[in-house]
């Protein structure tokens, strides 16, 4: 009987760790500040791209619609 409260109580161990490192990540990927109905169309110049963890990134160079840059 001691075995199966010790095995019982390693699961949840796991489980809890399991998810106090999931629950993080699913927040930070929330679709809540996108507008998916609207795109939109960036023109210009890529001056770099890159991947940063966990992001990728592009810096782009285009004008204000003035001729500024």
């Amino acid at each position: 009987m001691k075995a199966k409260r010790i095995k019982a109580a390693g699961y949840l161990l796991i489980a809890m760790i399991t998810f106090a490192l999931i629950n993080p990540l699913a927040a930070h990927h929330g679709w809540s500040a996108y507008e998916n109905d609207n795109t939109l169309e960036l023109t210009g110049v890529i001056r770099e791209a890159g991947c940063s963890n966990p992001h990728g990134f592009v810096c782009l160079q285009g004008d204000d619609g003035k001729g500024k840059i």
